[in-house]
C-alpha cells in the first residue's frame, strides 16, 4: 500500500484490496500495526479542526422549556419524577379540617383522581370490545410496512453489491495495468543493466587500447632517442639502427624476416 500526498492535508491511499496479496502472511499484521503506531506518534491532530466553519448557534431552535431542561442536564441534576401522591389524599390535614378552602382543594384532587380512573376504565372497556378487531386490521398494515422495509433493504444491498462489483472490476483492471507496467519496468531495468555492462566492457577495451597505444608511442620515442645518440666511429649507431629495423620487421612481417637482405649486414659490420 502506497500513500501519496495531495494538496493540503488530504492523503491519497492507493491500496487495492482486491489485487494486493499477502495480508494473511505471518508477520504482516504486526508490521502494519507497527507502522500505524509509528504514524500515530508523529501525527498531531489539530484540536480546532472546525475553525474554518462559522460558530454554531445552539440556542437558535430552543424554547424556554428546552433551555431549562438543557441547563438541568448541564448541571447534572436528575429529572423530576411525576408525583401522584397529591391526588391520593382524600381528606385535608387535621389542622385545616374546619377550612372550607381545604375541603375544596381535597374535593378537586379526588375529582381529578376519579376522572383519571374513569378514563382508564373506559379505555379498558374499549380495548376489550374493539381491541382484537383493531389489531386484526392493524396486522396487514404492519405486514405492508415489513415488506416495504424488506424491499428497501434488498435495494440497498443490491446497490452495495453493484458498488462492490464496480470497485472490484476497476481494481482488477488497475491491477492488470500495474502488473504490465511492472513487467515493462523489469524489462527496462534489465536492458539498462545490460547496456551498463556493455559500456563497462567497451570502456575496459578502450582503456586497454589506449594503454597499448601509449606503450607503442613510448617505444617509438625511445627508439628515436636512441637513434639520435652520437658515436665516435658511427659504427654502433648504424648497428643499433639496423637492429631496430630488424625488430620492426619481425613484429610486422615475422614470416619474411628470415628472407630479408637487411638481416645480414649488421653481422658484416661487426665483422669489419
Amino acid at each position: 500500500m502506497l500513500t501519496g500526498t495531495l494538496s493540503g492535508s488530504a492523503s491519497l491511499v492507493d491500496a487495492l484490496p482486491y489485487v494486493d496479496a499477502g495480508y494473511d502472511s505471518p508477520g504482516v499484521r504486526e508490521a502494519v500495526l507497527a507502522l500505524v503506531e509509528e504514524e500515530m506518534k508523529v501525527y498531531r491532530p489539530n484540536k480546532d479542526y472546525l475553525s474554518h466553519l462559522p460558530q454554531m448557534n445552539l440556542d437558535a431552535f430552543q424554547t424556554d422549556l428546552m433551555k431549562v431542561e438543557m441547563k438541568r442536564l448541564d448541571d447534572g441534576l436528575p429529572m423530576e419524577k411525576l408525583d401522584f401522591k397529591k391526588y391520593s389524599q382524600s381528606k385535608p390535614a387535621v389542622n385545616r379540617r374546619r377550612d372550607p378552602s381545604a375541603w375544596e382543594e381535597s374535593f378537586n384532587r379526588v375529582a381529578v383522581l376519579h376522572n383519571h380512573m374513569t378514563n382508564r376504565l373506559a379505555n379498558l372497556q374499549l380495548q376489550l370490545e374493539y381491541g382484537p378487531e383493531v389489531w386484526r386490521r392493524y396486522i396487514p398494515t404492519v405486514e405492508r410496512q415489513v415488506k416495504l422495509a424488506e424491499r428497501e433493504l434488498k435495494d440497498v444491498r443490491n446497490r452495495i453489491q453493484e458498488v462492490n462489483w464496480e470497485r472490484k472490476n476497476s481494481q482488477t483492471r488497475a491491477g492488470q495495468k500495474l502488473h504490465e507496467l511492472e513487467s515493462r519496468w523489469v524489462e527496462l531495468i534489465d536492458k539498462n543493466f545490460q547496456i551498463e555492462r556493455s559500456c563497462l566492457e567497451l570502456e575496459s577495451i578502450i582503456a586497454g587500447m589506449e594503454r597499448v597505444a601509449a606503450e607503442h608511442a613510448a617505444k617509438k620515442a625511445n627508439r628515436a632517442t636512441e637513434a639520435q645518440v652520437p658515436n665516435v666511429d658511427g659504427t654502433a649507431d648504424l648497428a643499433v639502427e639496423v637492429n631496430h629495423m630488424e625488430i620492426s620487421r619481425s613484429e610486422s612481417e615475422p614470416e619474411e624476416a628470415d628472407q630479408s637482405t637487411d638481416h645480414v649486414p649488421a653481422q658484416l659490420l661487426y665483422s669489419e
